[in-house]
């Protein structure tokens, strides 16, 4: 054998491993970012509700995408203000400065 272990073997692990947090974002067809949710567990923070959305209207799309480590930890609001959504490859971009 090579020292290859194989990849059904549990303590085998990836060579790169990478972070990933799903969030909804409500965004305007033009990919400006109108309102993001993080998913959180509901009954946890004391909630009875088991589930909250947002409601895309005409002219706006809900996304769910997948954020790479180095955005998962910015704020909501730097999110909002720095970054915007690629409609025609539905991932998150830096916002194209106006002028």
């Amino acid at each position: 054998m090579t020292g290859i272990k194989p990849s059904n073997t549990l303590s085998w692990k990836p060579i790169c491993e990478v972070s990933y947090m799903k969030a909804t974002f409500l965004c305007d067809n033009d990919g400006c970012i109108l309102a993001i949710a993080k998913p959180v567990d509901l009954k946890q923070a004391g909630s009875k509700f088991t589930r909250a959305g947002m409601v895309a209207r005409a002219g706006q799309r809900l996304l769910e995408l997948d954020l790479a480590e180095e955005h998962a930890g910015k704020s909501l609001r730097e999110l909002h203000e720095h970054f915007q959504i690629d409609i025609a490859a539905s991932k998150l971009v830096t916002r194209q400065k106006a002028g």
